[in-house]
């Protein structure tokens, strides 16, 4: 099963409408991973819409991510995966880079569990881990600190400039190399070409 790069293929409440009722019928067949997964995604909705338990939070009244943590940490890290990817998207659209960044410390972690072969997934989690860091450069003044997130920050290009060069799939990754580059950029106050 492929998990879609974008959750809501129309709008935010029509795709809302959708994952419920898949949370609906999962639960009938006594899915109860794929019905976690689609709760979690209609919090990562719902947290666009501000109606969350809290600002970059994927919690609301049917879930928490402490209980969807407790549940797949040992036995399903692809799913933790999924989780920490969306949890890191929200975290960078509502700019909490400092909370981000325990995520972006995850990587390995992140890209076994997909064994590597997750164009997609590991395409958003290098463009959301060199935003985060990209963003942290410019906030703090210590050069070994502004080192560590440049080094990060450069190997998220890398891995946007080796997925960008293959074959029919590389314009899909060539936008967010793009974006990255342009963060390094500004950092260097270096206009691009």
């Amino acid at each position: 099963t492929t998990l879609p790069r974008s959750i809501f293929l129309s709008s935010i409440e029509e795709g809302l409408k959708e994952a419920q009722g898949a949370v609906l019928s999962l639960k009938k067949i006594n899915n109860v991973p794929m019905a976690m997964l689609s709760e979690m995604m209609i919090g990562f909705g719902k947290s666009l819409q501000g109606e969350t338990l809290a600002k970059a939070s994927l919690n609301y009244e049917n879930f928490t991510e402490a209980k969807y943590w407790n549940t797949f940490q040992k036995s399903a890290p692809v799913f933790l995966a999924v989780y920490k990817r969306y949890k890191l998207q929200l975290l960078c659209l509502f700019n909490f880079h400092e909370q981000a960044f325990s995520l972006v410390r995850e990587r390995t972690s992140w890209i076994e569990a997909f064994g590597g072969v997750d164009f997609s997934f590991r395409s958003d989690y290098y463009l959301y881990a060199g935003i985060t860091c990209a963003a942290l450069y410019c906030s703090v003044p210590e050069p070994e600190k502004q080192e560590m997130y440049l080094e990060i920050l450069n190997e998220c290009i890398v891995e946007h400039k080796l997925l960008s060069e293959h074959g029919e799939i590389k314009i899909n990754f060539y936008a967010p190399y793009l974006i990255l580059k342009a963060e390094k950029a500004k950092i260097e106050n270096n206009p691009m070409e």
